[in-house]
């Protein structure tokens, strides 16, 4: 196989590895032992951004976190500061959270993850035929 085509799936697996690593483990880790919680959001687009800064309550203790609106919880337009919404976390370290169910977070990073391996197939095949054809 030719250099390039190598380089090319490497990039796209590399792709596909910073994505899974950036925040699927987190998600799964909720999604199996997360307790679900009543929080608030406390500011919308800090920075430019298009993500929610929110808190909640376990026991006695204020914690808070920043994640995407839309994925288990109302889109990000329709959230307004001191709006409430469901947060998940981990009772042995509530400061492990996401906003809204974690599912839904995990089937975007999953279809992230599918896109980025599937990038590599065509690749693949361009570079069989290629070197099928110069045999």
């Amino acid at each position: 196989m030719r250099r390039s085509v190598l380089v090319g799936i490497a990039i796209a697996a590399a792709v596909s590895w910073v994505v899974w690593r950036q925040d699927w483990p987190r998600y799964e880790r909720l999604q199996r032992r997360g307790v679900a919680a009543e929080g608030w959001v406390t500011a919308k687009g800090l920075d430019g951004s298009r993500l929610v800064n929110y808190s909640f309550m376990v026991g006695q203790s204020l914690h808070s976190g920043i994640d995407k609106a839309g994925l288990g919880s109302p889109d990000y337009d329709s959230l307004g500061v001191d709006d409430d919404v469901i947060v998940y976390y981990l009772p042995e370290d509530p400061d492990v959270s996401s906003l809204g169910d974690p599912k839904d977070h995990l089937r975007a990073q999953n279809r992230y993850l599918l896109l980025g391996l599937l990038a590599c197939v065509p690749v693949l095949w361009i570079s069989v035929r290629r070197e099928l054809r110069v045999q």
